[in-house]
């Protein structure tokens, strides 16, 4: 079920009490709705960022060492790249700044895979050893949240299950503005995080997370590593 900004907004001045005052507009009100729900974007991101991830194909052709990064990039999740006609994905790891020239001495001239590593820099996907870049690339990210613009825009998924924090934050900030009491709505707001947390972090109970094997299915583990 989808809840819409009209909605949001109605029920956020429920609970600041200010469903007939005129003292916030509905564009303000719009203001402090996205911002909450920028607020609860990041929190479900940083409890488990899977849950928000697309991913997109990315060709590097010689002699470039980058891609650009999509329009809506938010945050990385993982870099793919195909490492044979078969459909064969090996992960890339990235590299630290500090890196940027050692990455260039080969290590293992025979096989071309098992040093490419990536940075993300100014909008860019960069790729070093440059002259190992070329390649058809599998890059997993969270996009950025779409902020509310008419009131017919909704929210669903995660989103819409924690929308009591959404319309609590922009009650609070209400108030605030009002130079009222939100006390209370913050209480309630620290109560929803917390639930928040506890429950994002395991939705999947099927599996639950491990330590990863850094060396299994990487460049690192090259040239056998992925079979």
């Amino acid at each position: 079920m989808a809840i819409s900004l009209a909605n949001l907004r109605i029920e956020a001045q429920r609970r600041s009490d200010m469903e007939n005052n005129l003292f916030i507009s509905n564009a303000e009100w719009t203001t402090y709705l996205n911002g909450s729900l920028g607020e609860l974007y990041d929190l479900l991101l940083e409890a488990h960022p899977e849950y928000f991830g697309i991913s997109v194909s990315k060709v590097v052709a010689s002699p470039n060492n980058y891609f650009l990064l999509p329009d809506d990039f938010y945050k990385l999740l993982g870099l793919d790249v195909q490492v044979d006609s078969m459909g064969k994905w090996a992960t890339v790891s990235p590299y630290m700044f500090q890196e940027r020239n050692f990455i260039n001495v080969r290590r293992f001239p025979f096989y071309r895979f098992a040093q490419v590593k990536y940075r993300l820099m100014a909008g860019k996907c960069m790729m070093q050893p440059d002259d190992m870049a070329a390649g058809t690339y599998q890059m997993w990210y969270a996009p950025r949240y779409t902020p509310f613009v008419s009131d017919s825009d909704v929210i669903e998924g995660l989103l819409e299950d924690y929308r009591d924090y959404i319309i609590i934050d922009a009650a609070i900030k209400a108030l605030t503005k009002e130079e009222s009491d939100a006390s209370q709505l913050t209480q309630q707001k620290m109560i929803i995080k917390k639930r928040l947390e506890d429950a994002a972090a395991e939705r999947d109970y099927g599996k639950t997370e491990r330590i990863s094997d850094a060396q299994q299915n990487s460049y690192q583990s090259a040239p056998y590593g992925w079979w």
